[in-house]
């Protein structure tokens, strides 16, 4: 459904994948774990959102995925 979005669709949706995976990870680390898999999959195919907005995601997505492994590594 969102790659056949026009370029400003996916953006929006970038932008939206962006504040979700900033607060998602410590708000409910369990559904991030989800979300997270999904999101990245899904930030392949946005291939005409606005570059920077992807760099940006792909840098939340590494964060979000170290902020949900971080209690394993204390455990």
């Amino acid at each position: 459904h969102y790659s056949n979005a026009s370029a400003q669709g996916q953006t929006i949706k970038v932008a939206d994948m962006i504040c979700n995976i900033r607060t998602l990870p410590d708000l409910d680390p369990a559904f991030a774990a989800v979300y997270l898999k999904e999101a990245a999959l899904l930030l392949d195919l946005l291939v005409l959102a606005d570059p920077e907005l992807i760099k940006q995601a792909k840098s939340c997505l590494v964060r979000g995925f170290i902020t949900i492994e971080q209690p394993l590594l204390c455990a």
